[in-house]
């Protein structure tokens, strides 16, 4: 499964349907052993070095820690689990035997 969090929903609506074909390039760092520890690593790890990097104001930008906050900056907006693509051959994920970004 492909766990994402997005703040505007252009990655999210791309991935739900857009582009007759959608790669996702990821390193291993990325890789969690079920939907909840991904879903706890996009928002306390990916989530607060984003928010810093954009220097937004939510909790997690000033704890590193999700705070599951509402606030006006939040990039966690929408969540999307990918489990199936109906369209055969659309998703394509490429793991790197690397650490790759947040």
């Amino acid at each position: 499964m492909l766990v994402n969090i997005d703040g505007n929903a252009n990655r999210v609506s791309a991935i739900a349907q857009g582009p007759r074909r959608v790669i996702f390039i990821a390193g291993m760092n990325k890789v969690c052993s079920d939907v909840d520890e991904a879903m706890k690593r996009a928002r306390n790890v990916a989530a607060p070095i984003n928010a810093q990097r954009f220097d937004l104001n939510t909790p997690c930008a000033k704890t590193g820690t999700c705070f599951d906050c509402k606030s006006p900056d939040t990039i966690c907006c929408q969540f999307l689990i990918t489990r199936f693509s109906r369209h055969l051959e659309r998703i394509h994920v490429i793991l790197v035997n690397d650490n790759l970004g947040f």
